[in-house]
């Protein structure tokens, strides 16, 4: 699994609901989840692209599958791929 965080330049961010950073409280607030963790993947190019929520508990399979949507091609444009379960920009 870090294997894979690491070749996809991948950058993990935890959010602690307790500090007063308002950008990542807005955008949780903006998932309308009612609990916590909420866990987001987000591509490189948000907002062109949703972010990807997941589920609130998460295999390394689901992790691992989510990464690839948001992968680029190997030409480094994003993946024409099925983003379900997304969170649009609004």
């Amino acid at each position: 699994m870090l294997d894979k965080i690491k070749e996809l330049n991948v950058e993990l961010v935890k959010v602690d609901m307790t500090s007063n950073d308002a950008v990542y409280k807005n955008e949780l607030l903006r998932t309308e989840m009612k609990n916590l963790p909420v866990n987001l993947i987000y591509p490189a190019d948000y907002p062109n692209r949703p972010a990807i929520m997941l589920p609130e508990f998460i295999s390394p399979a689901i992790a691992l599958e989510a990464l690839e949507k948001i992968a680029p091609d190997a030409k480094g444009r994003p993946k024409e791929t099925d983003l379900s379960n997304t969170l649009s920009q609004q």
